[in-house]
């Protein structure tokens, strides 16, 4: 479970990563354009980094995914070794067969 939440803080650290990203080449797409120059090299770069925004999410989405059936998982568990234990056979005393002793 560890892992996963790790990972989970990872992934949502790279998306606000490449966010702040995508906002600066935005900006400067826009001087650029505003200039009368050529933004097309910063509006491929805009698009890249979109793209890595949605494989970033997509991988978040999994993390999640595997979080909550961790945690079903635990519940199963949980639930099950309480019913083993209502279920578990206590020995109990001999009891004869019902034979007289010989």
């Amino acid at each position: 479970m560890d892992f996963w939440t790790a990972q989970r803080d990872l992934v949502q650290g790279r998306i606000a990563e490449i966010e702040g990203k995508l906002a600066q080449q935005r900006q400067l797409a826009q001087q650029v354009h505003a200039r009368g120059a050529d933004a097309t090299v910063h509006i491929r770069l805009i698009n890249i980094l979109k793209e890595g925004v949605v494989r970033e999410k997509a991988y978040a989405q999994y993390i999640d995914h595997r979080i909550v059936a961790h945690e079903a998982d635990a519940d199963k568990r949980t639930s099950r070794e309480a019913l083993i234990s209502k279920l578990t056979i206590k020995p109990s005393r001999s009891v004869g067969t019902g034979a007289p002793p010989r």
